[in-house]
């Protein structure tokens, strides 16, 4: 990724690249604390729990790629900061586009109020 977050434009490649690796993060992390606390004798998660691990580090690891091309030094603190502002960029994402599924949601609760009910036969049959 060639910007940096303030040079980024919602219309480019690295807007949607940091879109695609932050919404994999996201998920990887809830699917991870899902499979943590709903876990029983009879369920065998090691796997899922080694990928979801796997796809949180990748985003990671590309950060920590990029960010060896600058002259500072890396540490854990760094890559937990770079972890949690990920985390947080995709909780704000989420939110930001909450109005747009609300509005979605209530175009289709208006369609469905005023829409026609069909006429059912057996209901004739009742009135009968």
């Amino acid at each position: 990724m060639s910007a940096t977050f303030d040079q980024l434009d919602i219309l480019s490649v690295d807007f949607l690249f940091l879109g695609i690796i932050v919404g994999g993060l996201l998920v990887a992390y809830w699917s991870l604390i899902h499979l943590i606390v709903t876990l029983n004798p009879y369920h065998r998660p090691m796997m899922p729990i080694l990928m979801s691990l796997l796809i949180i580090s990748i985003p990671v690891l590309i950060f920590i790629i990029e960010s060896l091309s600058s002259s500072s030094e890396l540490n854990l603190g760094m890559v937990l900061e770079l972890l949690f502002m990920l985390l947080g960029l995709g909780v704000f994402t989420l939110i930001a586009a909450t109005p747009l599924l609300f509005l979605f949601i209530t175009i289709q609760m208006l369609k469905i109020t005023f829409e026609s009910k069909p006429d059912d036969p057996l209901m004739a049959m009742l009135d009968d």
